[in-house]
């Protein structure tokens, strides 16, 4: 769901300190051909950003106490209620945060309600109450068009990208030209959100030669850049539609390279499995370059580890040891909270599971998340750097109804499922 469309919109206020240059909403969405024992809830929620520019001559301090209410709500009464499944506004945060004017800061929650979905309005206030910073009604409005995807490519065997690769979708009636690439990035890992304006990357050329992306088209760009740090950025694209106003979209993520990685999953088993030779030979001829393990006595240490290396993909404490130079190119990401959405037979708490991995955003370690319960993970949409597909087919707990599926001439089995749900899923 983390590459699902956005919805775009765009406001400007300057009677206040703090303006909203632009919103970033992943519509919820649940697969049509998934056959459960209950239907689902709708799924007309959102995961929704808000960028937020200091505008005015003083800095603004920012802490878990800043006033900010949401159609008069502050944000634990919306989790009581129901009506959002997580955020990270400042009320969920242990930090403070000091907005400089002309940066950035990108509030971020994931709601489970059409009012703050797709078309949704509420009024936000920010602030203190006789003289707030920001104090508008917002409209999610449909798109003009959005990123559909960000992602950051390194040379081989380095760390911090050098290179990006943006994909937009353009739903508008008019062919759109994209004007100008600019990151607004953090000055460095323990400020996540306290982003400033970098310089424009030039040049653009758009895939395939092009000079626009035509109307109900896909298109985009590569752009190169010095290398980037691993830490969290605001990428806006400015585009210009043929003979209409210029406008940005936007995306809020963590700087880090894409690459492929293959796991073996849990492989140091009781007899050891790691200190012995024949298998890991038989993992590297599997192409098999990742293990979910931390560093392990007596394969870590040893010259196995130089011969057949697993990249580490686990909890990466303590951090001084993990998020190092030396050590971060031998790391796939982090992952310790297994499958919250069954939990032992009760889902964990969307907002727990942020407040387990918000420790995480102040390192330059992607965190990851596994999504299992097709019926709820979007109420986990957005929580982790990379988010991870993971249900059984054949044989296995499930949470959809196999038996309710109709097979070859309306037999029905219960031992698998049709596996066109696979794709369906992803």
């Amino acid at each position: 769901m983390q590459n699902s469309s956005s919805f775009l919109s765009k406001q400007k206020d300057t009677d206040h300190q703090l303006v909203l240059e632009g919103t970033n909403v992943t519509p919820h969405m649940i697969a049509k051909s998934m056959r459960y024992h209950q239907d689902p809830e709708p799924a007309s929620g959102a995961r929704v950003q808000l960028f937020l520019h200091n505008n005015g001559p003083q800095s603004l301090f920012i802490t878990n106490q800043t006033r900010v209410r949401f159609n008069g709500k502050f944000a634990q009464e919306l989790l009581t209620e129901n009506i959002w499944a997580w955020h990270d506004t400042p009320s969920a945060r242990n930090d403070s945060d000091l907005l400089a004017p002309d940066q950035l800061t990108v509030w971020t929650f994931n709601s489970r309600n059409s009012t703050f979905g797709p078309n949704g309005e509420f009024d936000l206030e920010i602030g203190p109450e006789n003289k707030p910073w920001f104090s508008s009604k917002l409209s999610l409005t449909p798109p003009k068009c959005w990123l559909s995807a960000v992602t950051f490519l390194a040379p081989e065997g380095r760390v911090h990208p050098e290179k990006l690769v943006i994909h937009v979708a353009n739903t508008s009636n008019k062919a759109i030209k994209i004007t100008s690439c600019r990151l607004w990035l953090a000055a460095g890992p323990t400020a996540p959100h306290i982003l400033s304006l970098q310089k424009t990357l030039k040049p653009i050329k758009l895939f395939n030669h092009q000079d626009v992306i035509p109307v109900k088209k896909r298109g985009g760009f590569i752009v190169e850049t010095d290398p980037l740090p691993l830490t969290y950025t605001a990428v806006e694209i400015i585009v210009t539609p043929v003979d209409g106003a210029s406008y940005s979209i936007w995306a809020y993520l963590r700087v880090k390279v894409e690459c492929f990685d293959i796991s073996g999953g849990w492989v140091n088993g009781s007899e050891n499995h790691l200190r012995n030779e024949i298998f890991l030979k038989t993992l590297k001829r599997l192409y098999i370059n990742t293990s979910h393990n931390s560093i392990v006595p007596g394969y870590s240490d040893a010259e196995l580890y130089q011969q057949y290396p697993l990249k580490y993909f686990g909890g990466l404490r303590p951090f001084e040891v993990y998020d190092t130079d030396t050590m971060l190119p031998n790391i796939h990401a982090v992952e310790f909270l297994g499958e919250p959405q069954y939990g032992g037979g009760t889902p964990v708490p969307p907002q727990e599971v942020w407040e387990a991995l918000a420790p995480y955003a102040v390192t330059r370690l992607a965190t990851t998340l596994t999504h299992s319960e097709e019926r709820i993970w979007r109420d986990y949409a957005g929580l982790s750097d990379y988010p991870h597909y993971d249900a059984y087919r054949v044989t296995a707990p499930s949470p959809d109804a196999w038996k309710k599926y109709d097979r070859w001439k309306g037999e029905r089995i219960g031992w698998g499922s049709p596996l066109e749900t696979i794709g369906d899923m992803c």
